[in-house]
């Protein structure tokens, strides 16, 4: 699924909070370290993959600074995914 040789510069895999200790502001700061610690100089993208109904990751990625650039329907499993990447 995930075309690796189109991304220049990070991929985000998994970024997971446990259900008890969402909306405080842990995924915030957890994301926003990760890019400060592992962005390196001259990549011109951050990536990731969310399903389209993750709606609370979603608001977190647009509040970071992502953008929506494709989308992709996985037919087994019969989600779609959206593409996002932060320049």
């Amino acid at each position: 699924v995930i075309d690796f040789n189109s991304i220049d510069g990070l991929y985000i895999q998994n970024l997971c909070v446990d259900s008890a200790h969402r909306k405080k502001g842990i995924g915030y700061k957890l994301l926003e370290h990760y890019i400060s610690k592992n962005n390196p100089k001259g990549s011109k993208n951050i990536c990731l993959d969310v399903e389209s109904t993750n709606i609370g990751a979603i608001r977190l990625y647009k509040k970071i600074g992502f953008e929506t650039y494709d989308e992709l329907f996985i037919k087994p499993a019969k989600i779609t995914l959206y593409k996002m990447r932060k320049k």
